[in-house]
């Protein structure tokens, strides 16, 4: 699957979330590669993501893994489907 998806969408990195903390219909994604975390967190959220409480914080796992906000789609992806969970955590305030 990932093979095909990279020969028709090359400059794109296919993203699968994995997660049952928040509720999110669209299960799959093709995102740029050249895009970085810090980018997508920010459109995610913004797009999908609309009841939140403030006392609350996401997560964002990709591949089990907390990445750094300036690494891109294609430094995650190492030539698989990159799997995203996102977590719902309770803060202070």
């Amino acid at each position: 699957m990932y093979k095909q998806l990279k020969k028709k969408h090359p400059n794109k990195s296919p993203v699968v979330l994995d997660t049952s903390h928040i509720e999110i219909k669209q299960k799959k994604f093709l995102i740029d590669s050249d895009m970085n975390v810090a980018e997508f967190i920010q459109h995610f959220k913004q797009k999908y993501v609309q009841n939140i409480k403030k006392n609350q914080a996401l997560v964002f796992l990709f591949n089990n893994n907390l990445e750094p906000m300036n690494r891109t789609f294609t430094q995650i992806e190492n030539n698989n489907l990159i799997h995203l969970n996102i977590l719902v955590e309770d803060t202070f305030g």
